[in-house]
């Protein structure tokens, strides 16, 4: 299966794979030279944690390098009337009596605390290619949809502003998604499902705890 990505998607890539090869991971071999001189691995905290940031520096620069070589490199332009990559649609829930304005980008750059919601997603390839006033129905899964309505266009281009995704942590949460869908059955499936069946709901109902005022999970629940 090949990624759908543009070129920007692979021009960021490509520039963290050489700022991590040429000049991250000479540090941090560096940082396990340093840290195995200090004595006795077995109780050496900053020789492990320094091995341990190594391997995930090139796990990221396996991972990016593998979705180079297996991405297809899309066009991001679309017609003027129609919703297209990397345009921000205002959108109505109807279930919900809620709108709400989402960005669609590539897989490579979804943030749904964001809004900005993966073209590849149940609501991205839904959406994609209608007009203002067009209502439509989103199937999340077998048993789950719901209907919303285009409200607005605002053409968007690829400017470079949206990051690449980083590594995320999971969390136990499949518990809540079990009745969707045999790909929320694992965390990581659960999570990226239900978080783009509807982002709205999402954040009003988080499947975790959340502190009073918090409109995010904490450092590395994401």
């Amino acid at each position: 299966m090949h990624d759908e990505l543009t070129k920007v998607d692979i021009q960021k890539m490509q520039e963290e794979i050489d700022y991590r090869t040429h000049e991250q991971r000479p540090k941090i071999i560096e940082d396990v030279k340093t840290a195995r001189a200090f004595g006795d691995l077995s109780e050496n905290y900053e020789y492990k944690a320094a091995k341990q940031e190594l391997r995930r520096c090139d796990s990221r620069i396996r991972f990016l390098k593998r979705m180079i070589a297996s991405a297809k490199v899309i066009d991001a332009t679309s017609k003027d009337d129609e919703v297209g990559l990397f345009d921000k649609v205002e959108l109505f829930y109807e279930e919900d009596n809620e709108s709400e304005v989402i960005e669609l980008t590539t897989t490579l750059r979804r943030d749904v605390f964001h809004q900005c919601i993966s073209k590849e997603s149940p609501l991205g390839q839904t959406i994609m290619g209608h007009k203002v006033g067009d209502r439509v129905l989103v199937k999340a899964s077998d048993t789950v949809s719901y209907y919303v309505q285009i409200r607005s266009i605002e053409k968007g281009t690829d400017d470079e502003s949206l990051p690449i995704r980083q590594f995320r942590g999971i969390f136990p949460i499949e518990k809540y998604f079990a009745p969707f869908s045999d790909e929320m059955q694992s965390e990581k499936g659960a999570k990226r499902v239900y978080s783009e069946f509807n982002p709205v709901r999402f954040r009003q109902n988080p499947p975790f705890p959340m502190a009073r005022g918090q409109t995010r999970p904490a450092s590395g629940m994401m």
